[in-house]
């Protein structure tokens, strides 16, 4: 199965890498595994092996996952490329078509296309205020930058809710979530129901608020 599988894959893609588990990354790496071994079965080809991941937005735990897989998944790749190109005499051949699929890219893009600058900036005011290390990054990220810089943003920092003392919890379908997250919860409700009826002042590129397009 693996020597058919080899001779139909040319290309592989791990989307959201951070939150892979490794029973997942275990599959990907039997796959890739021939991909550093020589021509393989066809001779014609460059195969490549391309994950997106940020460390940032890992669910910690969600489905066994562990942003440490995908640290370790990089480094698996990173010395096999080093070892293929090591042994095909094109260490430094960097200007060869075959050596430039064997070799490994870190790349980083900072650019982002969602955020406003004023949320990236207090993304990144946190992160250098808690550090990089207690906030469970492998290393210094890099500055967040807005790729459309004029686009309006607010950050607003709410007064963390807490239960009193002697407060009994309500039984039913939401017993499962604590007090506190219940009424966090219907606050931040409660604020995005005035926001809409409000209708802010700003406006979409299509012309219409946010309670028109709600």
């Amino acid at each position: 199965m693996r020597y058919k599988l080899d001779r139909r894959t040319d290309h592989i893609l791990v989307d959201e890498s951070q939150d892979t588990n490794r029973e997942q990354w275990e599959i990907v790496q039997a796959l890739a595994g021939e991909f550093f071994a020589g021509s393989g079965a066809r001779e014609d080809r460059n195969r490549t092996l391309f994950m997106v991941g940020d460390f940032k937005q890992a669910i910690f735990g969600f489905q066994g996952t562990d942003p440490n897989e995908f640290r370790r998944a990089r480094e698996w790749v990173r010395k096999q490329s080093s070892s293929a190109r090591f042994a095909s005499g094109m260490l430094f051949a960097d200007d060869d078509d075959e050596a430039a699929a064997l070799e490994f890219r870190d790349l980083s893009i900072e650019a982002s296309y969602r955020s406003a600058p004023a949320v990236l900036d207090v993304v990144d005011a946190v992160i250098a205020d808690v550090g990089y290390e207690r906030m469970g990054l492998p290393e210094r990220p890099n500055q967040h930058q807005a790729h459309f810089d004029r686009r309006p943003g607010i950050v607003e920092l709410w007064t963390p809710f807490s239960v009193e003392d002697g407060v009994e919890e309500e039984e039913g379908e939401e017993g499962w979530l604590g007090e506190d997250a219940r009424r966090y919860a219907s606050a931040l409700a409660r604020q995005v129901r005035s926001w809409i009826d409000e209708g802010p002042c700003w406006r979409r590129p299509s012309g219409r608020s946010a309670r028109e397009t709600s």
